[in-house]
């Protein structure tokens, strides 16, 4: 056997199948950070919300942008149209880090941004978020940045081509894509599916089926105990508020959660999310942008059949959401008629 043949056949065939699966890669271009080469618009055919988020920011189709976590993921756009074209693009489990990055992002991307919803959940008050920064889902910080050349290092892998073989598929009509071009798809079940009493066992487990009581005497922090809380992602969130244009508006959301899962009236846990929600109100007033809290007591949270479980609730309160975000902002309300919202949060 020749075996200097049998080398040059092979690496000229390693050759070969590596440029082929990295043309495949330039001209589908899976996660949308390359120069565009065939197609101008964005298919999505991959779930993973943090590799292709990036990639609807960057077709600068979409001028204004819902940001968070799960919790607001059930904010269809198309509710919002008054306010802008909007992308919605909160991440299943995201940490304020990784909303930072995507709203740095935005801003970097979009000429004239209209509207920038951020929706407030508990990753906004942790005292470990500049340490917890991330999840077990990867987060390709790489893609976030204005390089290409760091991008390729991460992205010549059997993963990436598997998506660029999906961008085939989707280009010839054989499969759909995994998400809109806007990012948005209702993830819990069907609403026809509800079953209040599988909800109930999801909100209040084994235990009994009340609310927390208040605490009597409540908890007051003295001020140096207020001082010395520690709220390091509220040094981002004033970064993008200072950041975002002033003729962006700039809402800031507190989704609303079961009253379960809100802190019992008077206790220190209270006393702590009080003083981080004025904190985070504060930072949206100082750069005149709006305040909408529906994270309290109220005909909406105590309602079980308003929830799937503690943290999501159904796509009629999320149509209702919406409708406040619209009604705070361009109509100038400052509550719902039922006290189910309130522009009032961290007043001073």
């Amino acid at each position: 056997m020749d075996w200097s043949r049998f080398l040059r056949i092979l690496f000229v065939s390693l050759g070969a199948s590596f440029v082929a699966c990295a043309g495949l890669i330039v001209l589908m271009n899976p996660y949308g950070n390359l120069p565009k080469v065939l197609f101008s618009q964005h298919v999505i055919t991959d779930q993973q919300q943090r590799f292709q988020y990036p990639g609807i920011i960057r077709t600068r189709d979409f001028d204004s942008a819902i940001f968070g976590t799960s919790s607001i993921r059930l904010l269809d756009p198309a509710d919002l149209e008054p306010l802008g074209h909007f992308a919605n693009l909160a991440m299943n489990d995201a940490r304020a880090w990784e909303q930072y990055m995507l709203m740095k992002l935005f801003l970097r991307h979009t000429a004239k941004p209209r509207t920038m919803v951020v929706g407030i959940d508990s990753v906004w008050c942790q005292p470990n978020a500049d340490t917890d920064r991330v999840t077990r889902r990867t987060f390709p910080e790489w893609m976030f940045d204005e390089s290409v050349m760091n991008d390729w290092p991460n992205m010549l892998n059997f993963r990436t081509l598997e998506i660029a073989g999906r961008q085939v598929a989707a280009r010839l009509g054989l499969m759909a894509p995994a998400l809109p071009p806007n990012g948005f798809r209702v993830f819990t079940p069907p609403e026809a599916d509800y079953d209040l009493e599988r909800a109930r066992q999801h909100l209040y487990g084994q235990g009994p089926r009340t609310l927390p009581q208040p605490q009597v005497p409540p908890v007051t922090l003295s001020e140096a105990e207020r001082l010395a809380l520690p709220f390091p992602a509220l040094r981002w969130l004033q970064e993008i508020a200072q950041e975002t244009p002033a003729e962006t508006r700039f809402v800031v959301l507190f989704v609303p959660t079961h009253a379960r899962n809100v802190p019992a009236a008077g206790s220190r846990e209270a006393a702590i999310y009080a003083e981080c929600r004025d904190q985070i109100a504060a930072i949206a007033r100082a750069r005149k942008g709006h305040v909408v809290d529906f994270r309290f007591r109220s005909s909406l949270t105590e309602v079980d059949e308003n929830f799937w479980d503690p943290l999501h609730y159904r796509v009629p309160i999320a149509r209702k959401i919406a409708q406040a975000i619209v009604a705070a902002t361009l109509n100038g309300k400052t509550q719902a008629p039922d006290g189910t919202w309130t522009t009032a949060a961290g007043a001073q």
